[in-house]
């Protein structure tokens, strides 16, 4: 089984979302959030911080993360976390260009995005009652 981490971070209002448009596959072309494959004897809390660490650098380490959830399709297992941080500056990234949004963006009819952003951003709405 693989395992994949996504971490998506809100501004604290919950007015903007920080996504990463992607240079490579999976998702080439597409917005997502920041995450990647957890490494062999890496635990899932470990691959969160080195992905957060590799794509936004330490000092961008959010004081909380919250897990979302697990979902496993077919060989791959997504591990979803996310917070709520001050905005930022986004920093230069290998993987892709990353960027502050409105969270308004996210939503069904936008092609650019990929799909389970809506489902994970609905969820922390209601979860937050925001």
């Amino acid at each position: 089984m693989n395992h994949v981490v996504l971490v998506l971070l809100y501004t604290k209002d919950f007015n903007e979302i920080l996504l990463l448009f992607r240079r490579n596959n999976p998702y080439k072309g597409l917005y997502n959030g920041i995450g990647g494959k957890v490494d062999v004897d890496e635990s899932i809390s470990k691959s969160v911080i080195r992905e957060i660490e590799e794509e936004l650098s330490s000092k961008h380490l959010p004081d909380i993360l919250y897990k979302l959830e697990k979902y496993t399709f077919n060989t791959v297992t997504l591990h979803v976390y996310y917070s709520f941080v001050k905005k930022f500056e986004p920093p230069k990234c290998d993987e892709g260009i990353l960027k502050w949004f409105p969270v308004s963006f996210i939503n069904e009819t936008n092609p650019s995005v990929v799909n389970d952003l809506f489902y994970f951003t609905k969820v922390i709405k209601h979860i937050h009652h925001l």
